[in-house]
């Protein structure tokens, strides 16, 4: 048996998307921290943000990834965190000690363009932001996040992440 896997990185580096496509080709279930929090709370994560700021939210997600990765320490997942946990509480230690961790490396140019191509996307401030203002942003929050990001286990970067290097990582790890 694998070992769980969680992948983090900025918004729109493809935490879901690989996610997803991983735990497929694994045949094991996939899980996104976002809407778990949604399920455990009844609420949207607009609405966690509404009724208690960012605090709140940080705090349910904490609470969230413990309780996941507690009730589920023998089996495998893949686990998409959202881009901020690494970098709030005690999360990266969380989820070191219970999953193998993928960071997600992508240029912020090929990040803005993912968020801007995201015909599905539910994400206040891609809507309201002018290509610069979301480049500043994302470059931003690299500067915020990066030091929490680079403690995970591996890094993919750009074309490195794909099915294939998941695979050799796993292959690695067991």
């Amino acid at each position: 048996m694998i070992k769980p896997i969680a992948l983090l990185g900025l918004p729109g580096c493809g935490k879901t998307f690989w996610g997803n496509a991983l735990a497929k080709n694994l045949t094991i279930p996939f899980f996104d921290l976002d809407s778990l929090i949604t399920k455990q709370s009844g609420l949207t994560i607009p609405e966690i943000f509404h009724e208690g700021g960012e605090a709140l939210f940080r705090s349910i997600e904490s609470s969230t990834l413990f309780e996941l990765c507690t009730n589920t320490m023998d089996e495998a997942f893949v686990l998409s965190l959202g881009g901020g946990t690494p970098s709030f509480n005690n999360n990266m230690q969380v989820v070191n000690n219970c999953c193998t961790s993928i960071y997600l490396s992508m240029n912020v140019k090929q990040i803005c363009t993912n968020l801007t191509n995201d015909k599905e996307n539910h994400r206040p401030l891609v809507k309201k932001s002018t290509g610069v203002e979301l480049m500043q942003f994302i470059e931003k929050l690299l500067a915020e996040r990066k030091s929490a990001y680079e403690l995970a286990d591996y890094m993919l970067v750009d074309d490195e992440i794909s099915i294939s290097n998941f695979k050799k990582i796993i292959k690695d790890i067991k």
